[in-house]
């Protein structure tokens, strides 16, 4: 039975960060805050779709019947992000950001996690105010990929002993109307190793 781990709603953290600076982190559900000179205020909140990731083809069965299944795919998540106009000047039509990239990162939690590099994927993600002084826009992202993160967890933990990782996802954009650069980060834990699921 695979694994999950219960994210704990954690406190709000508030950190003021220059435009395209410092973000504060956020558990599964909590929110990560980037503000400053854009006048306006970025929440982002991470969902991962499963906080377990299999990194290992796996024979479950008992004994085993020497078939392995491939069980082991790209891992994604959802990352919500909300603008929100804190400036005193009446929103123009042309206000809110583009996100063009983010980069996905991982912290070993667990003590003897070996490292994993960092992974940046280009993605459009607009986030349009309009005369409004709140927007949202919601996106699936890469967490673990198949091809790399998994490959390299392999190869550096062949036994495929469980450790959890703070996934931090950072979405970097622009400010449509004054071309500033913003960012902002949330995190979510997820566990990577070998899990059998015995469906």
């Amino acid at each position: 039975m695979r694994r999950l781990i219960l994210a704990l709603a954690a406190p709000l953290v508030l950190a003021a960060c220059s435009s395209g600076g410092g973000t504060s982190d956020s558990g599964s559900g909590v929110a990560g805050f980037n503000t400053g000179t854009t006048g306006l205020f970025i929440v982002a909140v991470l969902t991962p779709e499963n906080f377990s990731s299999d990194a290992f083809p796996s024979d479950c069965d008992e004994p085993p019947d020497d078939v392995i299944e491939q069980r082991i795919s790209t891992d994604t998540g959802t990352i919500t992000v909300t603008v929100r106009d804190t400036s005193i000047v009446t929103t123009t039509a042309n206000k809110g950001i583009v996100f063009s990239s983010y980069t996905v990162s991982f912290s070993p939690v667990s003590a003897g996690a070996p490292a994993l590099a960092s992974r940046t994927h280009g993605q459009s993600i607009p986030v349009i105010l309009g005369t409004s002084d709140e927007a949202s826009a919601e996106a699936e992202v890469i967490l673990v990929e198949l091809d790399t993160t998994k490959a390299e967890f392999r190869a550096k933990n062949p036994t495929g002993v469980t450790y959890t990782y703070s996934v931090t996802v950072t979405l970097r954009g622009s400010r449509i109307d004054t071309g500033q650069s913003v960012s902002v980060s949330a995190r979510a834990p997820i566990e990577i190793g070998d899990f059998c699921d015995a469906d």
